[in-house]
Parts: C-alpha cells; structure tokens; sequence
C-alpha cells in the first residue's frame, strides 16, 4: 500500500510471534516458526526489490534478524524430542495401553505381556546412541554448523537398522529429525540472506552503490552455516550482485 512505516510495524509483529515458540521443546514448534518466518520475509523482499526502506528502517530489520537463532531451536527441541521419546518408552514398558497407543493400536495389543522388557530396555539404549551419535550431530550450535554428511549417515542407519528387533522403537520414533535439519538449514540460510541484503542496500544507500565485497560491510555478514566461509557475493556492473551458499547438497 506504499507505506513503508506500517509494513515495518507489520514485519516487526510478524517477527516477535514466530520467536515466541523459539524455546518450545518440539520439532513441529520449530516447523511452525520457520513458516512464520518465510512469511514475514517475503514483504522484506519485496520492500527491498522496490527500495522502499530507509537507513533507519532496514537497520531496525537486519538487528531483529540477527537475533534469530534457528541452529539453537533444533538442539533444544531435539533434547526435547529425545526426553519425550524417552518418557514414552518408559510408560510403555510399564503400561500396555501405551505401548498400544505408540505400536497405532488403541487398545492392549494381544500377548503384550509376554515381550521381556530386555527387549524394550535394548530399544531405548539403540535410540539414545542414534541421538547422540548422529542426530544431536547433525547441527553443531558451537560452530554454527550443518552438517549434511552426518544427516545422510543417519537416515542410511535408521534404513537398514529398522527391521532389526532392537531398533524398531527408533525406526519409528526418529525418521521426521533428519527433515527437520534439511528444512532448519534452508531457513536459516534465508534470514542470513535477508540480513546480508538490508546490510548491503543500507551500504548502497550511503555510498550510492554496493561494496566490491561483503568485508566492507560495517557489521560483519553471517557465514554460510553449511561451509563455515562466507557466503558467495559477486556483485555486478549493472548495479546488481549475487549471493549463495551451499545449501544442503554442499554444492
């Protein structure tokens, strides 16, 4: 509607609700939150395109962005996933209904009581080493890192392990974590991008034009979370540039 102030408020809102479920312990949470966020950059996007913002406005923008930490939400809600996996397990071996509720069977399943709970305690121990050994890997928060060669490996294990007695349990309880990281990935990558891109046109806007390279940007751009480098920026003579990373693929 060509007002600039109000798209700012309305971005601004749009920004605070998605981080409102950024503490919340569960992987769909952090698919609602990276939905939200999509949404709330594209009139960004379009702002930009249109150079609609000001200095002051896209400064406000890029401090918001940069707070949002998407690598921090999947360690938290894949701790959370775990310990709910874990308390599922539990009231399984010691109520059947339960076990019937997680086996899709809304009653007690017939001849339940005569599996050996070795088999259940065997289950929990194989899906805890999944988490830590691969899931709780895949993303390293420290680093801020992704690595895809760990997701690969763990959905190859959690294949030819899930027709294996003693992996059942994580056959069923841990194929949606490795989606997640591909979809926390690319979102992440966006909000970098859309900061890169207010601290680029705030650049232009000062120096009538964009700088040779993403150095000269007064606050320092994020990395691309695939590589650990700096994202790729290749300005050009028409007053364009482009920018990417990795991505998933590593390519």
């Amino acid at each position: 509607n060509d007002d600039p102030e109000a798209a700012l408020s309305d971005i601004q809102m749009s920004l605070f609700v998605s981080e409102s479920i950024k503490d919340e312990p569960l992987l769909i949470s952090q698919l609602v939150r990276i939905a939200c966020l999509q949404m709330s950059l594209q009139p960004l996007w379009e702002g930009l395109k249109e150079e609609k913002w000001n200095p002051e406005q896209l400064a406000i923008i890029e401090n918001q962005l940069a707070k949002i930490d998407l690598l921090e939400g999947y360690r938290i809600s894949l701790l959370g996933e775990r310990d709910f996996a874990n308390l599922m397990i539990d009231q399984m071996r010691d109520n059947p209904k339960s076990a019937g509720m997680l086996l899709e069977n809304d009653g007690t399943i017939p001849g339940y009581w005569l599996i050996p709970q070795g088999w259940i305690y065997q289950n929990q121990r194989r899906l805890n080493e999944m988490h830590v050994n691969f899931s709780q890997r895949i993303v390293d928060t420290k680093t801020r890192r992704i690595h895809p060669d760990i997701g690969a490996t763990f959905e190859a294990k959690i294949e030819e392990r899930k027709k294996k007695p003693d992996y059942v349990l994580s056959s069923m309880l841990l194929p949606s974590v490795g989606k997640v990281a591909t979809r926390i990935g690319f979102a992440q990558t966006a909000v970098d991008h859309a900061r890169i891109a207010c601290l680029l046109e705030m650049h232009k806007l000062e120096h009538k034009k964009y700088p040779a390279q993403l150095a000269d940007l007064k606050t320092p751009a994020p990395n691309d979370t695939y590589s650990g480098k700096p994202y790729v920026y290749k300005p050009d003579p028409n007053g364009r540039y482009q920018l990417y990373g990795l991505g998933w693929n590593e390519k």
